[in-house]
């Protein structure tokens, strides 16, 4: 395959919490996967962030249908969740441990 049919086959899901009311670094952190996907020539399904309570929760409902989205959306291609850090997924080093069990296959953090 080459590397157009990978660009158009790829397709990024992005993914964000966001506990407090703040929106300006959260509108960053996701233009900046918006520009990564961009970049890449990456066509980007969506963007999911869990805000407040359910992002600090241990089941994050935005979270849990990103991962859904993925499997739907994402047959038939490279499906990838875009983040900004590691932190946007779990903040314990263990619990980023688990997250291909309970969650995509691929994920890329941008910066």
């Amino acid at each position: 395959m080459d590397s157009d049919a990978t660009k158009s086959a790829t397709l990024a899901f992005i993914y964000d919490r966001e506990a407090t009311r703040q929106t300006d670094r959260l509108d960053t952190r996701i233009a900046l996967c918006r520009e990564y996907a961009a970049r890449l020539g990456w066509r980007v399904a969506g963007q999911w962030v869990d805000r407040g309570d359910a992002a600090v929760a241990e089941r994050r409902p935005f979270w849990i249908g990103m991962v859904a989205a993925m499997k739907h959306e994402g047959q038939g291609f490279n499906a990838v969740c875009l983040v900004a850090s590691w932190e946007r997924i779990a903040y314990d080093e263990r619990d980023r441990a688990q997250t291909p069990d309970r969650g995509p296959r691929s994920v890329l953090v941008v910066r």
